[in-house]
């Protein structure tokens, strides 16, 4: 059983239900994927696949046990980490319970902004993301390019306006 720390790249880790793949999450440098696996013995959670060019560090739980056990301050840096997730992961579900997919498209692309400096996302993959429909997140995103909140290419939206965007996102008129 091993886990793996992303370095370069990102990964989508999704689950597969009815033959139909779901995206739960888009993981990048520095996050770590299998751990919850690997330290219980069990089978992952969901597969992952490469979005792009990825390079990552394998840990294999006979080797890194030990040398987390001897060292409490790496111990607590991959708990921190963990934990990251846990919070991003516990954001997404009160989004996706609370907040209409309008204000989850915008949070969304302010995440990855912040995350990755600009949003390489096909509306596809966002409506993979939110559990949305892809027409939904079509008819969000251009809601939001006439709010002057973004602007689209091909596979990229660039953020104009983050203020607009964080209003949306939090549900505020604009």
């Amino acid at each position: 059983m091993a886990s793996y720390l992303i370095q370069d790249g990102e990964i989508d880790l999704y689950r597969t239900h009815s033959g139909k793949r779901r995206v739960v999450a888009r993981v990048g440098p520095g996050a770590v994927i299998g751990d919850i696996a690997m330290f219980e013995g069990g089978t992952y959670l969901s597969s992952a696949r490469a979005a792009n060019r990825v390079r990552a560090f394998r840990f294999d739980r006979d080797r890194l046990v030990p040398v987390l056990a001897t060292h409490p301050a790496l111990c607590l840096r991959w708990l921190v980490s963990g934990l990251r997730q846990l919070r991003q992961t516990q954001r997404r579900i009160l989004q996706l319970m609370h907040k209409t997919v309008l204000a989850q498209v915008a949070d969304l692309l302010l995440e990855e902004s912040e995350q990755h400096g600009e949003v390489q996302l096909s509306q596809a993959s966002i409506a993979m993301l939110l559990g949305a429909t892809r027409q939904t997140v079509n008819e969000a995103i251009a809601t939001l390019r006439r709010l002057g909140a973004v602007d689209t290419g091909y596979r990229l939206i660039e953020i104009k306006d983050p203020t607009i965007l964080a209003r949306v996102a939090a549900g505020e008129p604009t």
